[in-house]
């Protein structure tokens, strides 16, 4: 089960949110663009969070991961 609530900043973008996180873990941005390919949001990369369908959210949690 995937609840809805996340801790992600609604004003940044999926891709700023991925990056974000990515920097911590040393990870690059082309592994950020992949994951957001992988859970089909690469449309969505340049949407903010607070824009994500309630089913968006829990796949850009899931890409964090």
């Amino acid at each position: 089960m995937q609840l809805q609530g996340s801790a992600f900043s609604e004003r940044l973008t999926a891709r700023d949110q991925l990056s974000t996180v990515g920097a911590l873990c040393g990870i690059g941005n082309t592994r950020v663009e992949e994951m957001l390919t992988l859970v089909g949001l690469e449309g969505k990369a340049a949407d903010q969070v607070e824009q994500l369908s309630g089913g968006q959210r829990p796949r850009l949690s899931i890409a964090v991961r």
